[in-house]
């Protein structure tokens, strides 16, 4: 069965063939009491995204076979941010939800898999790089 991360890939592939938009804002969704089984990530926190590549092939030596992939930049940035850019009239992100447990998965997730590049192209200006299995 597909992870979140593997969902979250699907999701964004669709999403820059239907709009062509390369960039994506995930904002947290509170749960129902009881329903959580990880960390949350805080509700002031979107998780902003800009796909690079979205069919790359990567190894690591963690794995046995070679693996899919969408290589992206992420950044956490503040709600009241990621509001402001959705409502400008050159907005060029599209907006997305996930559960808080969920995007904090997807976060450590795409934290993993920044370590597994070369320290050299882990970073680019404010954001990291990292990659989501497809």
């Amino acid at each position: 069965m597909p992870g979140i991360s593997e969902c979250l890939a699907a999701t964004l592939i669709s999403t820059t063939a239907r709009s062509g938009s390369s960039k994506s804002l995930v904002f947290p969704i509170p749960e129902a009491a009881g329903s959580c089984s990880g960390q949350e990530v805080d509700q002031d926190t979107v998780l902003h995204l800009w796909i690079l590549n979205s069919n790359i092939v990567y190894s690591s030596t963690a794995v046995s076979h070679s693996i899919p992939a969408i290589k992206l930049l992420y950044r956490l940035i503040r709600r009241d941010e990621a509001e402001r850019m959705l409502e400008g009239v050159t907005c060029e992100s599209q907006e997305l939800e996930l559960p808080s447990t969920a995007l904090g998965e997807v976060f450590r997730s795409l934290d993993e898999t920044n370590l597994l590049l070369p320290p050299a192209e882990r970073v680019f200006r404010e954001w990291k790089v990292g990659l989501l299995q497809r």
